[in-house]
């Protein structure tokens, strides 16, 4: 069950019907990272992708968890991502921090989109099937 959100991006907020750079200091290289957080990131990264390619299809099949994309309305979740996505402009999603606990992963982002002040907003992401797969968005902050 997706919880309420609070301040939100529009263009996540789109997507919640239905995230790559890494963190590092401006004089240090960033980290490489691999395991489970590269996967997270990758995740991260498909959803920046489809969002800009308007992809709908690939964020309702293969970015989101099932609860979700129930809740985004099924077999109508592309459809539904598209209206709501209508006015988005190449987004961009930077992460800042990812922590993995056991199935379920918390990833702290900057969303940017033209026209839109950056914000600050949270993922959450579970493992189903195997994959990571986005299950909230705007978590709230512990």
């Amino acid at each position: 069950m997706l919880t309420p959100m609070k301040r939100v991006s529009p263009w996540v907020a789109a997507l919640t019907v239905a995230a790559l750079s890494a963190c590092g200091g401006d004089e240090e290289k960033p980290k490489p990272i691999s395991g489970p957080a590269k996967q997270v990131a990758a995740t991260i990264t498909a959803l920046e992708r489809a969002t800009a390619k308007r992809d709908f299809d690939t964020i309702c099949d293969e970015l989101l968890a099932a609860p979700v994309r129930e809740q985004a309305g099924g077999g109508a979740c592309p459809a539904q991502l598209r209206r709501t996505a209508a006015g988005v402009r190449d987004p961009r999603i930077a992460i800042r921090k990812i922590d993995i606990e056991g199935n379920k992963a918390t990833v702290a982002v900057t969303t940017r989109a033209r026209g839109q002040a950056p914000a600050e907003d949270t993922v959450v992401l579970v493992r189903e099937e195997g994959q990571w797969r986005i299950s909230q968005l705007s978590a709230p902050k512990k």
